[in-house]
């Protein structure tokens, strides 16, 4: 079974990822319409959230996890470093440190802004948000 995702942050790549041995291959240029959900690269490792029949998953080469099974969070660490850490209801927890974007002196930056740029924002959100995760599991195919 293989799904097609979209890469985070590059609109003209798509992802074919193969869940069982994980594996992401990338594709330039071709026109996706229909997708499971989005891949992204961090530190040389790819990591997904997709549509697993009737969940989203967040997976990687290490574990897999139920999006809304469990705690979520992002912490400041300072220096511009953030950290996420998943301490599922059941299984293994992540936890993952990353260079945060710089905020641009913006006077309009919000939220909004943070989770489209954010990777692990958008992740934690959509895990701590029933709703959002619901329409998401209705977007994806």
């Amino acid at each position: 079974m293989t799904k097609i995702l979209k890469v985070w942050g590059c609109h003209w790549k798509s992802a074919t990822l193969v869940p069982a041995p994980f594996k992401v291959k990338t594709s330039w240029f071709k026109k996706v319409t229909s997708f499971s959900g989005f891949a992204y690269k961090h530190k040389g490792e790819w990591l997904a959230v997709w549509k697993d029949g009737e969940q989203l998953v967040l997976q990687s080469h290490t574990g897999k996890w139920p999006i809304g099974h469990g705690e979520c969070h992002i912490t400041y660490t300072g220096d511009g470093v953030r950290r996420l850490e998943i301490k599922p209801s059941d299984g293994q927890p992540l936890c993952l440190e990353y260079n945060s974007t710089p905020v641009i002196e913006d006077p309009t930056h919000d939220a909004v802004d943070e989770e489209t740029e954010d990777f692990f924002v958008w992740v934690c959100r959509v895990w701590n948000d029933p709703a959002w995760a619901s329409a998401l599991l209705t977007r994806y195919s």
